[in-house]
């Protein structure tokens, strides 16, 4: 991997091309232009990369295990259950709850599944959009 990374990077700056360069920065541009956050979203979105990263790490990564005993020891039966379920099944349903209101914060609050405000126009030359022959021709 070392090595692959030391041939790829100097080869990679040497065979750059500025046109190319122009053609990619349309594209980014174009998305940039139609995607891009509000002012006033973009102060949330270190609280956006906070609830993510910790609902992941808590929700379903290595802080799961926290759940094991923090309602109750695992092995102690109902009578030593919190909620009178299994630690680790409280702590679940608590962050699917969490989760439901992550989901809302990125779509809604963070604008993530709403549609754009400004319209949308289609970039022309893009090989997609060079109109097929009609048949026959």
């Amino acid at each position: 991997m070392i090595c692959n990374l030391a041939v790829l990077i100097p080869v990679s700056f040497m065979t750059q091309d500025d046109g190319d360069r122009e053609h990619r920065m349309k594209y980014h541009n174009f998305l940039r232009e139609h995607t891009a956050l509000g002012e006033d979203k973009k102060k949330l979105v270190p609280i956006a990369w906070t609830i993510t990263l910790g609902w992941l790490f808590f929700g379903v990564g290595p802080g799961a295990v926290i759940g094991n005993d923090i309602f109750g020891a695992p092995n102690a039966g109902v009578d030593g259950w919190t909620f009178g379920i299994p630690s680790i099944w409280a702590w679940q349903i608590i962050f699917w709850a969490l989760g439901v209101f992550m989901m809302w914060f990125l779509a809604y609050k963070m604008e993530m599944s709403t549609v754009p405000e400004k319209d949308v126009e289609a970039l022309t030359d893009d090989i997609g959009d060079v109109a097929a022959p009609a048949q026959g021709e």
